[in-house]
């Protein structure tokens, strides 16, 4: 997950009449958990004499729907991520195992966020309806942007049996998390599979074909999956990661698979748009057999197909 810009200096003198947003970013503010710089600036946020910060009146023009919680075991009793961690794979499940560690104003890659829970999840469930139906072979290389712990690319390893290498990728301060949650599960990747972690700035990489370069595709491999978690909620956001997806996706029968929740819908159609105006199909995805139940949580499937009336379910708000 990537992170918006710089912090504001202070809010605008207007009536303070917190928004629920505002309170929740304020309150993660005040548990040593980071938030986007300009999620800062564009919610009004302040922090007063004593450390602690308060919201005052959000100036803001979609107001999000709903903020994403970053996942707790407490949630969901048959998920420890940091203890017996998450059962995925095929033909014999593994648990992976990822440590979250946020805190003390780490910032949001270094949070396990609901997305990356539902999406591992999918593709554990229909791992093999995506290599038959979407692909038409098997996934030998998968790309992760916006990787934040790894716990989708590293699931991908589990879920896909000829998977071959996996690319883990992100800004530079959330690497060493990733290296981190690659060694935790080195045992049962073994030598079959290779796990990089890569530097991928996604402003960067449609200019300089930054994630088509990186790691595994240096030896001829070209990705067959990309997949994604919870990586735009801001405005910014949007343009660079569609232009690193439509690099990535530049194989005619790579597929992307998507995990979003909603928090704006401007931010969200500008997203399907963005995408959309850059050749890509965008729909949702079917729900895989015993697949759990996703939540608020979306999962999409984007590729390079035809666009126009195949376009579906992303119609809404």
């Amino acid at each position: 997950m990537q992170e918006g810009g710089t912090a504001a200096a202070g809010c605008r003198r207007r009536v303070c009449a917190c928004s629920g947003i505002a309170k929740a970013l304020a309150g993660r503010l005040n548990d040593g958990r980071g938030v986007g710089g300009d999620a800062v600036a564009r919610h009004g946020l302040v922090r007063g004499a004593d450390g602690a910060w308060a919201c005052c009146a959000a100036d803001v023009d979609a107001t999000p729907r709903a903020v994403a919680a970053r996942w707790r075991p407490g949630r969901n009793a048959d998920v420890d991520l940091e203890g017996a961690g998450l059962r995925v794979g095929r033909p014999r499940a593994v648990a992976v195992r990822v440590a979250s560690e946020g805190g003390a104003g780490r910032g949001t890659a270094w949070h396990v966020w609901d997305g990356a829970v539902v999406l591992a999840r999918h593709l554990h469930h229909r791992g093999a309806e995506i290599e038959r139906s979407e692909l038409g072979a098997d996934v030998a290389g998968v790309l992760e942007l916006g990787s934040g712990t790894g716990l989708v690319g590293l699931s991908a390893a589990a879920c896909f049996p000829a998977c071959r290498c996996v690319a883990l990728t992100d800004l530079p301060e959330a690497l060493p998390a990733l290296r981190r949650n690659a060694a935790l599960n080195a045992a049962w990747i073994g030598g079959g599979v290779r796990v990089e972690v890569l530097r991928l700035d996604w402003r960067e990489a449609a200019g300089r074909g930054g994630c088509l370069e990186a790691g595994c595709v240096g030896g001829g491999l070209e990705w067959d999956l990309v997949v994604a978690s919870d990586c735009v909620w801001l405005p910014e956001l949007v343009e660079p990661f569609a232009d690193a997806l439509a690099a990535a996706l530049r194989s005619r029968r790579a597929v992307a698979v998507l995990a979003t929740q909603e928090r704006s819908a401007r931010v969200d159609a500008a997203l399907w748009a963005g995408l959309r105006t850059r050749g890509l199909r965008v729909r949702d995805a079917p729900m895989g057999s015993g697949e759990p139940p996703r939540g608020a949580i979306r999962v999409t499937y984007v590729d390079g197909g035809a666009r126009a009336a195949d376009d579906v379910g992303l119609q809404r708000g």
